[in-house]
């Protein structure tokens, strides 16, 4: 069939060049349990997630928390290991509240405990993985603020490297404690407030009021537990120098429109101060 289409329309397929294939969300491969558990070729890294009471979080059972924690590795091209290949070289027998995931070098296996009430989580790393040599590309970049070539370097590596799933499964799991970190992979996108230049007094508190709502949209979308706690200092020209932000403040934002839809959130993180003649950062 390959031979046909290429001598009906010779030439690449722009079409799969410009919308790529993503990889299947199962493979059949998976090593034995002695692979496994030999230290020569894996290391095991373990543990659990432990769930605060079912009616204290958004979630309706713990299959859909289990869910949940698996979408997040898969959106990381990890694929899952069928159940029938697992109970081919199991020795034991699986329950319904356990997956297997493989990235060929990284495998998980995730389980709720109902003796815990908790998420276990098994981790296996290839040793092969651990001993890959990162490969960098130095290259000169032309820059149009300089106006001149400017020096850059890339790292390439073959495997990724580690990842905090640790944290991110407490702060899925409900965890008030763990916040996303730096090094969480999770879409984003940042927006700037550039202040005017004001001639007068009356241009100046006019920017003022129109910030002010920002901050009562702020208390607005916020959990209502929280909404107090959203302060911004404001600075204006009267004070000696502008004034940077000392810190970055943030709160969640609950992106449910239904109480029954599917827990979705955000967290947004902003400037701690308004200066008139300093910009507002929020993420």
């Amino acid at each position: 069939l390959g031979e046909d289409e290429f001598k009906r329309r010779s030439g690449p397929n722009w079409k799969s060049l410009c919308q790529p294939a993503i990889l299947p969300m199962t493979i059949d491969f998976h090593p034995s349990p002695q692979e496994l558990e030999d230290q020569a070729k894996f290391s095991v890294k373990q543990y659990s997630v432990t769930l605060p009471p079912m009616d204290e979080t958004h979630y309706k059972s713990h299959k859909e928390l289990l869910d949940d924690l698996l979408i997040q590795r898969m959106r990381q091209d990890f694929q899952l290991v069928p159940r029938n290949i697992i109970q081919q070289n199991a020795r034991r027998d699986g329950t319904d509240l356990e997956a297997t995931l493989s990235m060929g070098h990284k495998i998980q296996r995730l389980s709720y405990n109902t003796t815990t009430d908790s998420i276990d989580v098994v981790q296996y790393y290839a040793r092969f993985a651990e001993d890959e040599t990162p490969q960098t590309y130095r290259y000169l970049l032309w820059s149009a603020l300089r106006l001149d070539y400017v020096s850059v370097f890339q790292t390439f590596t073959k495997y990724t490297l580690p990842y905090k799933w640790n944290e991110l499964d407490m702060l899925i799991s409900g965890d008030t404690v763990t916040r996303i970190a730096e090094g969480m992979r999770y879409p984003r996108i940042s927006f700037v407030i550039i202040p005017d230049q004001f001639v007068n007094a009356h241009e100046e508190n006019e920017y003022l009021k129109k910030f002010q709502r920002i901050v009562e949209y702020f208390r607005k979308i916020s959990l209502k537990d929280h909404s107090n706690d959203i302060k911004i200092e404001m600075h204006t020209n009267n004070d000696a120098a502008p004034r940077a932000s000392s810190r970055d403040k943030r709160f969640v934002v609950d992106l449910r429109k239904k109480r029954d839809d599917k827990y979705e959130w955000m967290e947004l993180v902003h400037d701690s101060n308004c200066d008139t003649r300093r910009t507002f950062r929020m993420t």
